[in-house]
């Protein structure tokens, strides 16, 4: 029996073992998530974990810029426009866990960073 499980690689040689076999599929090459090296130090975040405050501060000169943040699941539970270097997110409401802040000038990512709410 054979498979081909990588259109970009040959094809492998599938042996079956007792009564089940699994079979993997490739279905896409792009990848999810966030990109840890996008952020280059443009932002830092600090009381974190935090029980619901959060201080931003950000590198680069402010102009057309806002603060989001998305929960686990990827909605938006927080969004500001910001207009100094040095911000609060006010999370108190949020339920506790892992969220993500995006800070955006001008449509462009100028940092990205994880908040945990205790």
């Amino acid at each position: 029996m054979s498979g081909d499980f990588d259109p970009t690689v040959g094809v492998f040689d599938l042996t079956p073992v007792g009564f089940y076999d699994i079979f993997v599929a490739k279905l896409s090459q792009q990848l999810l998530g966030i990109n840890e090296n996008l952020n280059e130090n443009n932002i830092s975040i600090f009381l974190n974990p935090s029980n619901g405050i959060f201080n931003l501060s950000i590198s680069e000169p402010i102009k057309n810029t806002s603060i989001e943040v998305y929960n686990s699941i990827g909605a938006l539970v927080y969004k500001k426009n910001i207009l100094r270097r040095e911000n609060t997110i006010e999370l108190s409401e949020q339920a506790k866990g892992l969220y993500f802040v995006k800070v955006v000038s001008e449509d462009r990512i100028i940092g990205v960073g994880k908040i945990v709410k205790e």
